[in-house]
């Protein structure tokens, strides 16, 4: 609990208040240095002044550059604060070097006492709960059930839930054997009330699948003058151009978009809307510096053959091509790549015959399971390391923490593996939820950066004019891919952990099974909906889907039916959901204001993951844009009965211990700075920093009007001059975002349209978090002693941040640079194969920048204790992922 001191204080303009400062029992603030700070400035500036419109036009703009980096000196930094060298918190999270160790190697039980226990479980707020999932036995693999409930007729371009006996269909097919069209044409306007109900708005002829006037008013953003792919509304070259979109004879038989049989054709998608018609007209709304000449002329982009020169080339659109002319085939992304046991459509497993589920991991029952096939380009996104026991044995001799994992990922072919013990609780049952809830989204969107946390790409090679077809690269712009990743990661039949084990006295790594495909089983059931990949970029790309009333806003009713519908579908089809009321049911919930409009008769029960931990019960949507207040009524008669609003109401954004907080997914470059990813640590000269939207161009409520108040003060009254404080826009301050994180001291973490990712940005780079949202719980809050490494200023107390960070003792930050460095790595996503394959990149990186900027002034450094030298490796078994596995396995008594 925190503290709160009453602090009355004279000022030199007189008597001021400064009331109720959180103050944490760990943070022994110098209240005289405090006191003694506010005196000299004599500083109070109430809030709630205008925050917009010309009060943050007027300001003037603080263009700095800010100088080269220098590296940490180390033997300054030590001097101020020594602390018991047993305990880990620097030199590349490994065991102690040669030079503290004793002559002989310490016993298995000894190095888990002394360095594993301590280190595993730093900064738990309950230990023993921490240690319980460590230290569990764990079990032995046994055979999965299987399903033997046929689909009669077959499913068509769809696969059989063998489970169930229904068929679960692509995008583009309904029906009891996919057999109807499920259409999303493209079109050219908003639907309106007076449109009828049913069926989606077309602005294509039916049978051409051209623009019916391409000169007739309007915009959407999939109106297509080109071919339209009714199935998901995708636009291709058309008008019997060249590189036309040429649709198979029989679509339906082996793809569900109807056109690889043939010639799919060159991509039409925005900006590739056409200025004119094809007699020359001018066309409003659309790309007026483009004629239809442009496209469709004898050197157009629909008519043009490779190599020649082009005008103008439009985006591929399709994930399943690339190239300068959209020629050439990639691999698209899919949850863990069908498994090798089908092919990928765009984000939909078909799966290969008698294979099933999303991932196409399970067969049906009384066949034998062929081993998996992967293209080699595959392999580096679904393949863990080999390594033997032996060479387990012989690196923990010599006490380096170690990976075992098999190359093989089927659980059943690990079962020959004797005296491996193979699973921890949790074992959480992943729902096999009908495609329209996420793969969908996946086959929907228009560019290959959206939704997925990573994406096959062709690249140059490292030999000149070289090229890499199928390069796999991570989206590092899309912080909403959470949802693909934790989605992955929980079908992911493998994670490398510390367990313990008759074959070894002490805690070793190890490949780990949390997954089960036995429901009786299971502690826990993952329902995937990908709710944001929804909201943008699906809804009102097209005139479908929607959920329900066909409008595109408020976008967050949409979810809230969206989940109902799926809770409802679970309770039809398995006995799960009613067995415990759903307390064992998990839900992501990553949107900016996270589950504050989940339906209450999900939320009240289940278990949500959410970025966005806001607790009080009476709560207004706080977003800045528009179209996601979830405080919007919308009635649609045929659409939407009811108010909406009725759906959600009664519950609070987050619970703590029944919901969990979590970090956003941030990709190894947005971190690339970082100690933690083996930069060289730099001087932290920079006192607070924040860079990025300051609410310039929002409404009031952006933020609380937090952001908007920092920019305000900081400008005015020259923080930066003043105090090294540097609060603004990316133009103001520019250069490398992760090295200016890495070089600042505190980094300020407030909301944005809800939750912020800065809370990730500042923790992966040693930067100390400087919290500034009341009531609001942070990432992990709730199961790691926050407060030993954070700093909370009340909203209230905005002016006076520089002088309370300044009145904080030298001595205690650098303690809480300590604690933070302990527990930074598990605030990244990194357990995954392929973060397992890429992660080593990124350090020889980081070696040959740290070479090339210090030389051999970094040696020092680099054989330090110090708590930022430069890591070596990363924990990946005690990331994100296996600190929610932590939290869940303490969870498991509660949910029965």
């Amino acid at each position: 609990m925190l503290h709160i001191f009453t602090v009355n204080v004279v000022c030199a303009r007189g008597y001021k208040d400064i009331s109720q400062l959180e103050l944490p029992p760990a943070h022994p603030w110098d209240i005289q240095a405090f006191l003694h700070s506010i005196q000299n400035h004599g500083i109070h500036a109430p809030r709630g002044r205008n925050l917009q419109g010309e009060a943050l036009k007027n300001i003037i703009r603080d263009h700095h550059q800010l100088p080269p980096p220098s590296l940490l000196n180390i033997l300054k930094a030590s001097s101020r604060v020594s602390e018991n060298s047993t305990v880990i918190s620097g030199r590349n999270a490994s065991l102690p070097s040669s030079s503290h160790a004793t002559s002989s190697a310490p016993t298995h039980q000894g190095v888990w006492n002394r360095i594993l226990k301590p280190r595993l479980c730093a900064l738990f707020k309950t230990r023993s709960d921490c240690l319980a999932f460590y230290t569990q036995h764990p079990s032995p693999l046994r055979p999965a059930p299987r399903g033997n409930n046929t689909c009669p007729g077959g499913c068509g371009a769809g696969n059989c839930h063998y489970d169930l006996g229904i068929c679960m269909c692509p995008a583009g097919w309904k029906g009891v054997k996919c057999e109807e069209k499920n259409l999303r044409p493209c079109n050219h306007r908003p639907r309106g009330r007076e449109d009828p109900l049913g069926n989606p708005i077309s602005h294509i002829d039916p049978v051409t699948k051209h623009d019916l006037n391409w000169t007739e008013p309007g915009w959407q953003a999939s109106r297509c003058a080109g071919y339209c792919d009714d199935t998901i509304a995708a636009c291709y070259c058309g008008y019997g151009s060249k590189y036309a979109h040429v649709p198979a004879a029989d679509a339906h038989a082996d793809w569900p978009h109807g056109n690889l049989l043939s010639q799919l054709g060159r991509p039409m998608t925005l900006p590739c809307h056409p200025g004119t018609d094809q007699r020359g007209n001018p066309v409003p709304l659309t790309n007026a510096m483009t004629t239809w000449d442009t496209f469709y002329g004898p050197k157009g982009w629909c008519n043009v053959d490779e190599g020649e020169q082009v005008s103008m080339s439009c985006p591929c659109s399709s994930e399943m091509t690339t190239g300068i002319f959209c020629h050439i085939p990639q691999e698209a992304y899919c949850p863990r790549q069908c498994s090798g046991h089908g092919a990928c459509q765009s984000g939909f497993c078909k799966c290969h015959d008698s294979w099933y589920g999303t991932d196409c991991s399970r067969k049906v029952q009384g066949l034998p399971e062929e081993p998996p096939s992967y293209s080699p380009w595959v392999l580096p996104v679904v393949k863990q390391k080999e390594l033997s026991l032996a060479a387990i044995s012989r690196r923990m001799k010599r006490r380096d923490r170690v990976l075992y994992s098999s190359t093989n990922n089927d659980p059943e072919s690990l079962l020959s593996k004797q005296g491996v013990p193979s699973r921890k609780r949790p074992y959480i049952y992943v729902y096999d939820v009908p495609p329209q809830y996420h793969s969908h989204m996946l086959q929907y969107k228009n560019h290959a950066s959206e939704c997925s946390w990573r994406v096959f790409r062709t690249t140059a090679g490292q030999s000149a004019g070289s090229v890499r077809y199928n390069a796999s690269e991570y989206t590092a712009r899309n912080t909403y891919s959470i949802e693909t990743y934790l989605h992955e990661a929980m079908l992911n039949t493998e994670h490398s952990n510390f367990i313990s084990s008759s074959l070894f006295p002490a805690a070793f790594m190890i490949l780990i099974i949390i997954r089960t495909f036995d429901p009786e089983e299971a502690d826990f059931f993952y329902v995937p909906v990908y709710i944001t990949c929804f909201i943008w970029p699906v809804l009102g790309y097209a005139d479908y889907p929607y959920y329900y009333a066909p409008v595109t806003k408020p976008r967050p009713m949409h979810v809230t039916n969206m989940v109902l519908e799926i809770k409802r579908w679970l309770q039809k089809h398995m006995p799960w959901w009613d067995r415990r009321g759903g307390r064992d049911h998990i839900w992501l919930m990553p949107h900016d204001e996270g589950a504050c409009y989940m339906p209450t008769e999900i939320y009240n029960t289940s278990i949500v993951l959410t970025h966005w931990g806001r607790l009080d019960l009476d709560h207004k949507s706080g977003t800045g844009y528009n179209p996601d207040n979830y405080n919007m009524p919308i009635f649609w008669p045929g659409y939407q009965d009811t108010d909406w609003r009725e759906l959600y109401k009664g519950h609070a954004c987050f619970t703590p211990g029944k919901d969990l907080v979590i970090p956003c997914f941030k990709a190894p470059e947005k971190f690339a700075w970082s100690p933690l990813l083996g930069a060289a640590p730099l001087e932290r000269d920079i006192l607070l920093f924040f860079r990025g939207d300051v609410g310039l161009s929002r409404t009031p409520q952006y933020s609380r009007g937090i952001r908007q108040e920092y920019y305000i003060l900081s400008h005015e009254r020259g923080w930066r001059q003043q105090y090294n404080v540097y609060i603004g826009i990316t133009d103001e301050y520019r250069g490398d975002y992760s090295q200016q994180l890495a070089r600042s001291t505190f980094c300020l973490v407030v909301p944005g349209d809800g939750y912020s990712a800065r809370y990730v940005d500042a923790i992966l780079h040693g930067c100390i978090p400087v919290v500034v949202m009341d009531n609001v719980t942070e990432v992990f809050e709730t199961l790691l002693d926050w407060r030993q490494f954070t700093v909370r200023i009340k909203e209230m107390h905005i002016p006076l941040t520089p002088q309370i960070l300044l009145s904080l003792k030298p001595s205690l930050v650098l303690q809480m640079q300590k604690r933070l460095a302990r527990v930074w790595h598990r605030f990244a996503w990194t357990n995954s194969p392929f973060h397992r394959s890429t992660l080593p990149e990124y350090f020889k990186k980081s070696a040959q920048r740290n070479s090339e900027l210090f030389g051999e002034k970094l040696n020092s450094v680099s054989q330090s204790e110090h708590h930022f030298s430069p890591r070596k490796k990363f924990p990946v078994h005690e990331d994100a992922f296996s600190t929610v596995m932590t939290w869940l396995h303490g969870r498991i008594k509660e949910t029965r």
